[in-house]
């Protein structure tokens, strides 16, 4: 195997979240729950207590009580730090900056180039390349944006005034 491509297998290891990673979800959390009865629904965690998620769809809207028990899926928004948002701002802008250069200057180029022929393309493509690296820095470290990680479902009861955990034994 490559060295390149034991490169790209660590880097989509290391991108793939692990089930050990799974967060609870906090008071104030933005969260997506998915259940069979109700589909999906996005709001803010407003509070857990015993048996009953409590969420806010919206800052203006009522509070909404979701059993956990009828919840499939509950995942919750982190936001991407500066670095993040680098690296995707640059895998989407700069592709689309060289492709964009490169096509514009074979439109311009048309079918007369004479003795310069592909080199109206290069140097718009060199130019697409460099100002996609600029856009994409640019706005990847100003809107990081955020992403969607699964999370497991709160076990303790939790509210804005503190934390509450009870603790079952089996005899």
């Amino acid at each position: 195997m490559s060295r390149a491509a034991m490169v790209a297998v660590v880097m989509v290891a290391l991108a793939a979240p692990l089930r050990a990673q799974e967060r609870t979800p906090a008071v104030g959390d933005r969260v997506r729950i998915t259940s069979p009865a109700g589909g999906r629904m996005k709001g803010e965690l407003v509070a857990v207590r015993g048996d009953t998620l409590l969420v806010r769809p919206d800052p203006a809207s009522q509070v909404i009580a979701v059993p956990p028990s009828q919840v499939d899926r509950i995942e919750v928004r982190r936001q991407r730090t500066g670095m993040e948002g680098l690296g995707v701002g640059l895998l989407y802008a700069v592709p689309v900056g060289f492709v964009g250069g490169y096509a514009l200057g074979k439109i311009s180029e048309g079918g007369h180039c004479g003795d310069e022929c592909g080199l109206l393309p290069a140097v718009s493509a060199a130019t697409g390349l460099v100002i996609g690296t600029v856009v994409g820095t640019v706005f990847g470290i100003a809107m990081p944006g955020g992403r969607w990680e699964p999370a497991r479902r709160p076990a303790a009861t939790i509210t804005r005034d503190g934390v509450a955990v009870s603790i079952g034994i089996r005899l």
